[in-house]
């Protein structure tokens, strides 16, 4: 008879984040896959809507504060792990509710766990640790440091993407240990492809952190160059501001410009700030276009994801083209240009058939690459082959 599996994954956010719902759309896939087989528990560092969600799927979660963070950053590494020390404490907190549960694997939400991974491990735990890696880590020493830190952490790395795969490998990292699994989708619903929301105006959306790296206070410029055009639209900003102090950042800067351009709108040109919102996918649905104008050109976010899911067209900058297919099933714009953007956006608006074609493409690559099933599948197969000996 097969042993039921114990796995803890131990996730730094509530819902409120790309990587808190991905996750449970992995022990989603789980359950889907092999229910008496799997047994997960969920450790939430704050309580959010994703409870919700593990309610329904009757996935036990804890809300467990005590969760110690860091990943290297381009710059200012001194001061970022300075201001950690008062936290250190967390690292054992943790611990010791790891070993409350002892699970037989341990899935490690964010590669900025390494440090309850490091413990762990020379401590002497016996189960296998894997490690879900979320962003581009850059080029420096630090990272090198980190890198090192995160193999002797970890049985498997999982990157969400190649270009995070290729940036650990440039800081030293092992290609034996790693693979790339796409963040599963929240939901794979049928679009109606023919049916625009309102062909009077055009709903425009962006869905992230409201702060300085995602970049919303860009859609500031698109709304004033497709008003100059009287292209008629309502742009709705959805997010909220980060929730972490900054050492170097001043925070609120680009909220401050959205709430003032919002006052600015006029009957045809809505520009509006929502803040967060805890059903994401229903105004997806509701979107005409997505906008991601991230300023680390990183087209593979939660709303990449979730709008190629849903049929709808999305708008993003950088090159990397694992997801979005320039005008095929989405638009590559590379560095940010939002006359570039309004182009895109007025001449597929007055083109339906084309809109509509684009939005079918992204909806069948969804199908095939954002799946729960799949991705769990991919998560089940590392798990076999640690413990069959193959890594």
């Amino acid at each position: 008879m097969t042993r039921l599996l114990r796995i803890l994954h131990i996730d730094i956010e509530g819902g409120f984040g790309g990587s808190s719902r991905s996750l449970a759309m992995y022990i989603k896939g789980l359950q889907e896959i092999n229910k008496e087989r799997f047994s997960s528990h969920v450790l939430c560092k704050s309580p959010g809507p994703i409870q919700h969600l593990y309610e329904k799927i009757n996935v036990p979660c804890e809300i467990f504060p005590s969760m110690f963070t860091r990943i290297p950053l381009p710059k200012y590494n001194v001061r970022n792990l300075l201001s950690a020390l008062p936290r250190v404490i967390d690292i054992w907190r943790l611990h010791k509710k790891i070993g409350e549960i002892k699970p037989d694997i341990i899935h490690l939400n964010y590669a900025g766990l390494i440090f309850n991974g490091r413990l762990l491990k020379l401590l002497g735990y016996k189960g296998k640790i894997i490690t879900h890696s979320r962003v581009i880590w850059p080029e420096n020493i630090f990272a090198r440091l980190f890198s090192s830190y995160l193999e002797k952490s970890t049985d498997h790395l999982i990157a969400i993407a190649e270009p995070v795969r290729q940036a650990h490998l440039l800081n030293g990292f092992s290609s034996t240990k790693m693979s790339v699994i796409h963040n599963p989708s929240v939901s794979l619903s049928t679009p109606k492809f023919s049916q625009k929301q309102n062909k009077a105006i055009c709903y425009i959306s962006y869905f992230g952190t409201v702060g300085n790296l995602k970049g919303p206070e860009r859609l500031i410029e698109l709304a004033d160059i497709l008003e100059a055009r009287q292209f008629y639209f309502d742009i709705k900003i959805f997010g909220a501001t980060p929730r972490r102090r900054s050492l170097t950042k001043k925070l609120g800067t680009e909220l401050n410009a959205i709430v003032q351009r919002e006052k600015k709108s006029k009957e045809k040109y809505q520009f509006s700030y929502q803040g967060h919102v805890p059903d994401p996918e229903v105004q997806i649905i509701a979107s005409d276009f997505v906008v991601r104008p991230s300023k680390t050109n990183d087209p593979w976010g939660r709303d990449v994801i979730e709008t190629m899911s849903h049929g709808k067209i999305i708008i993003a900058t950088g090159h990397f083209d694992g997801f979005i297919k320039n005008q095929i099933n989405g638009f590559l714009i590379g560095e940010w240009d939002a006359a570039n953007v309004a182009d895109i956006i007025t001449k597929d608006w007055a083109d339906r058939q084309y809109y509509e074609r684009v939005c079918k493409n992204a909806y069948d690559f969804a199908k095939l690459e954002f799946a729960p099933k799949n991705a769990a599948s991919k998560f089940v197969s590392i798990i076999h082959d640690l413990e069959s000996g193959n890594q």
